[in-house]
């Protein structure tokens, strides 16, 4: 017997089509809810329309409604736009020939619906928020007696092709939907060929339900695209039924090319005891379904189902359940219902070289190898005991991995009929593995979460207490509750181990690093963190945060480090950081304060150090004031950045920095494309205060100005340079003198101009008189340099540039003799850098005669071979007189290991 449900709402694309679809009809049958019978009405009509099928999500246009009453109704076209405001739908020249005294029944009797055209573009593009669309209700009766469209458009995105059909067909629906019949036949009319018919009687009274269904398409047909099926592939799909509502069956096969790849056999026969259900299917149904469905179902496909469905659907008792495909296999027994003893037991379990299932496309795809499953359901319905477990050997993404997952839900006592209980969840990762570094570390030796849960009616989730861990990190999530009228909130607490974040962070923080703080989320999106507190050995921090569901952002925070030596051992004492936040969170205005707390660097006080910053971080309109004072070692420290959008032009105009004698002074304008104008002075008489404040230790003078223009759109830098003294660690440099054009910076820079010093020296070696040109050429940059090099004097050329494989450098001469014994370099030699590493092409060099040839890749890591012919052995008398050496040297010599640790092989011969 049949009784009257409740309409189902169904999510995401099938139920905007639906929504769109019931807008469709009611915009054809609204003719039969006015009251006006003129032009002018019908216009006033549409206009209302369109503005009750319009939402934010959705656009609904209609033309011009004539006859409205009159029993002959015409409306001009429906032009339907999705979320995007891109149109989808159009139907246009519809005529619609009814009965207006039916409504006075409360039913609707058409005669004929005629469209003239209809274009189906493509499917309507989602909106975020599908939780506006409400059931799908038909409130009256109709008989629609013919329908008629002999003109329908589809697109490429929805058939693969653009495609013509025509449709046809009739419909009744009674108002206690105990006769429901309808008839469509749709055709395609472009000469591809294919057929679709659906025939449905549901009469109550009669004891009848029959279907039949066809589609049949050749080669290129609609059906296959929208199943990603072979476009050479021709397929029919045929279901047919028989047989009164108390003993009915239902038989579907499924052709491809005219061989059956699938059928499936449906009955169901009424008795005392209920529905008696058989269902037998078999075959290769991963043809008929789009990739993320058929791969369950991949291979040849066994379904065996014998149960019963309890009176007024209490319950289901499964008699036999089995299922098996290349991929997996499952199979299920018992009772399953709302009241009553029930016991059902189900699994599922992956065949041996199932493979993996990947679901998603480009950079969102998952791989996942195919799991396995178990259920047990035992008890009284109201409270019985429910046990899930699901284990897979491997997900993967593009930037994680993880191996050896196992997840339990153990429900104690769980209501059936009202989907509530209480219970427990155990999950644990072996291993983990992320393109983050530190996340990385946080979940190195795998991870595990476990905790209470309690599921209530109204599907709500809550726990008292869930606790992840890891051999490095343990969080501790309280007070977990989530529902979709309130949303999640939760309290997070936990430790982690400093050095996930990296190498030197322990030196800073400490060991060990505490965290805790409130987390919720509205269901409009909207999310804060209050009460937040992080602390450590050196650093303590506490603030919160809210982002708004329409981007707005309000934020403060606390922090101090006591031991910034972790940072660099030249620095000593104490920071404190205070920081807000407010605006929109694309554009947030900001207030900054860093200040100092018994600061010393490189061994000099730094005094009353503060550094304040606010402004707009607005990508497009950035706004800046940054001040900073202080002393250093009694003398001041003043410097000044104000930052403003004028203009379509950025201004950082003061540019101001004083540190003790030294002053950095400037102005520059920054156009759309970034691009700098203006000047930068440098007056360094004290460069050892200034080099104290960057942590390093170097002194001497200097000064100089930086010039920027945009001439043509080539962003360049006019350098003008001189240090009569600059000297640090390891090295030291008197006179030298820069000169150069620096053309292309937000590019490729291309330097050209001079650079001359008188003395320097570096790691033990003394050089004199260097002087180097730079110019470019095709696309290099040349330079041309020579200096006295302990005594000896050097001479190059070469030339150097940025290409696709890293940095390419290739001498092409160069020099040098030596207590009178020529070395020169026989051929170019060409190198390429990239990450560190070196790439020695070939390098070729003559000490007096002979070759010697290096090849192979020098970095962290050494890799040389190095190849010596005819070196003649008089050249070492050059070099230790009296030794009084003669003949040639040959062979081969090979350098591996590191840098630190070089391990060197050969195999050498001489002659004469």
């Amino acid at each position: 017997m049949a009784t009257d449900r409740a309409p189902k709402t169904r999510p995401g694309l099938i139920r905007r089509v639906a929504r769109w679809f019931a807008i469709t009809v009611l915009v054809l049958l609204s003719v039969v809810l006015l009251v006006f019978m003129t032009t002018p009405g019908g216009r006033l009509i549409a206009l209302t329309l369109n503005r009750l099928g319009s939402t934010a999500a959705q656009s609904v246009e209609i033309d011009r409604i004539d006859g409205l009453l009159s029993g002959r109704t015409r409306i001009g076209h429906v032009l339907l736009r999705d979320t995007e405001g891109e149109p989808w739908l159009l139907l246009k020249g519809i005529q619609i020939e009814w009965s207006p005294l039916a409504l006075l029944s409360a039913g609707l009797d058409i005669n004929d619906v005629y469209i003239d055209s209809v274009e189906l573009a493509r499917l309507p593009q989602g909106s975020e928020d599908e939780t506006e669309a409400g059931p799908l209700v038909l409130p009256l009766a109709f008989d629609i007696k013919r329908f008629s469209a002999p003109d329908i458009l589809v697109g490429e995105p929805v058939a693969g092709r653009v495609a013509r059909f025509e449709a046809s067909g009739s419909a009744k629906v009674d108002a206690s939907l105990s006769t429901v019949l309808a008839d469509l036949v749709v055709k395609r009319t472009d000469g591809v060929g294919g057929e679709f018919s659906l025939d449905a009687d549901y009469l109550e009274e009669e004891d009848r339900f029959n279907i039949s269904a066809k589609l049949s398409e050749p080669a290129g047909g609609v059906m296959a695209h929208l199943l990603s099926l072979a476009p050479e592939d021709a397929i029919s799909l045929t279901a047919t039924s028989q047989g009164s509502l108390a003993d009915w069956r239902l038989n579907a096969a499924g052709t491809i090319n005219d061989e059956i790849v699938a059928e499936a056999n449906l009955t169901m026969v009424a008795g005392e005891a209920g529905d008696a259900v058989s269902l037998q299917a078999n075959g290769a149904f991963e043809r008929f379904l789009p990739p993320s469905l058929s791969q369950f179902v991949s291979g040849r496909s066994d379904v065996v189902l014998e149960g019963l469905i309890e009176p007024e659907r209490v319950g289901a008792v499964i008699d036999v359940f089995t299922f098996s495909s290349d991929s997996l296999t499952a199979e299920g027994h018992g009772r399953v219902a709302r009241e009553g003893q029930v016991d059902l037991t189900a699994s599922v379990s992956p065949r041996p070289g199932a493979g993996v299932l990947q679901f998603g496309e480009d950079a969102s795809r998952i791989s996942l190898a195919v799991p396995g499953a178990k259920i047990r359901v035992n008890g009284n319905a109201e409270a019985a005991a429910v046990r899930l477990e699901i284990s897979t050997g491997k997900v993967t993404g593009q930037e994680f991995s993880a191996d050896g997952i196992t997840a339990i839900a153990d429900f104690d006592q769980f209501s059936l009929a009202t989907r509530s209980g209480a219970g427990s969840v155990d999950v644990k990762i072996d291993a983990i593995g992320s393109s983050s570094d530190i996340l990385a570390r946080t979940v190195a030796g795998g991870v595990s979460a476990s905790g209470n849960i309690a599921v209530a009616e109204d599907g709500s989730v809550s726990s008292d207490k869930l606790l992840i861990e890891s051999g490095v990190a343990s969080v501790a999530i309280e007070d977990v509750v989530f529902n979709q009228t309130d949303g999640l909130a939760a309290r997070l607490s936990g430790t982690l181990r400093t050095a996930i974040l990296s190498a030197e962070a322990p030196k800073m923080l400490g060991d060990d690093m505490e965290f805790a703080g409130v987390v919720a989320r509205d269901k409009a999106g909207a999310v804060t963190v209050q009460d937040f507190q992080l602390s450590s050995e050196f650093a303590k921090a506490s603030g919160g945060v809210a982002l708004g569901s329409d981007g707005e952002i309000a934020g403060d925070i606390a922090a101090s480090l006591s031991n910034p030596a972790g940072l660099n051992e030249a620095v000593s004492g104490g920071l404190n950081l205070t920081a807000t936040l407010s605006g929109q969170a694309s554009a947030p205005a900001f207030d900054a304060k860093l200040s100092g707390d018994g600061l010393t660097v490189q061994g000099r006080d730094l005094s009353d150090l503060v550094l304040a910053a606010k402004g707009v971080a607005d990508p497009v309109s950035p706004q800046a004031n940054v001040e900073v004072s202080g002393t250093l070692e009694g003398k001041p420290i003043n410097g000044t950045v104000v930052v403003a959008r004028s203009e379509g032009a950025v201004r950082i105009d003061p540019l101001r920095l004083q540190v003790a004698d030294n002053l950095i002074s400037g102005t520059l304008v920054l156009d759309e494309a970034f691009r700098p104008k203006g000047r930068v002075e440098l007056d360094l008489k004290d460069i050892g205060s200034l080099s104290a404040l960057a942590l390093q230790a170097v002194t001497g003078r200097g000064g100089g100005t930086i010039d920027f223009d945009v001439p043509d759109s080539i962003s360049i830098a006019d350098i003008s340079l001189a240090f009569p003294e600059l000297a640090g660690e390891g090295f030291s440099v008197r006179d030298a003198r820069m000169n150069a054009s620096i053309a292309d910076l937000m590019g490729t820079p291309k330097p050209t101009g001079t650079l001359e010093v008188v003395a320097l020296s570096a790691s033990g070696t003394d050089v004199s008189n260097l002087t180097a040109s730079f110019s470019q050429a095709d696309g290099w940059t040349v330079v041309d340099g020579k200096a006295e090099a302990a005594g000896l004097p050097v001479a190059l050329n070469a030339r150097v540039r940025q290409g696709d494989d890293g940095t390419e450098l290739e001498l092409e001469t160069g020099r040098t003799v030596w207590k009178g014994l020529a070395v020169t370099l026989s051929e170019p030699a060409r190198m390429v850098v990239r990450d560190g590493v070196a790439n020695i092409g070939k390098l070729v060099i003559s000490p007096g005669g002979g070759r010697v040839s290096v090849t192979g890749t020098a970095g962290e890591t050494l890799d040389i071979d190095i190849a010596i012919s005819g070196l003649p052995l008089n050249s070492v008398n050059a070099v230790a007189p009296g030794a009084g050496l003669s003949g040639t040297l040959s062979g081969q010599v090979k350098v591996g290991g590191t840098v630190s640790a070089p391990v060197v092989s050969y195999e050498l011969n001489g002659s004469g």
